[in-house]
């Protein structure tokens, strides 16, 4: 199995294993960062208000956000 194909496999079964943040319930999405693929709430990159940020207490280390491949799976 060539190392593109496993990346991609990697990434399907990390989305098939949380395929929703167990905080909110919205659905993950693979996200390229830092040099490496994250599984990531979707929720974390919608704008809240200010309002709603004082409002509420959500943290973002609350909701999925976690490397699940790095720039050594694919050298």
């Amino acid at each position: 199995m060539s190392n593109p194909t496993r990346i991609v496999d990697t990434i399907e079964r990390a989305e098939r294993e949380s395929p929703t943040c167990p905080r909110c319930h919205a659905p993950t999405v693979a996200e390229w960062r830092d040099g490496a693929m994250w599984l990531v709430c979707s929720s974390l990159s919608e704008p809240k208000s200010a309002l709603r940020r004082l409002l509420t207490i959500d943290p973002a280390a609350w909701h999925t956000n976690r490397p699940i491949a790095g720039l050594e799976a694919a050298a």
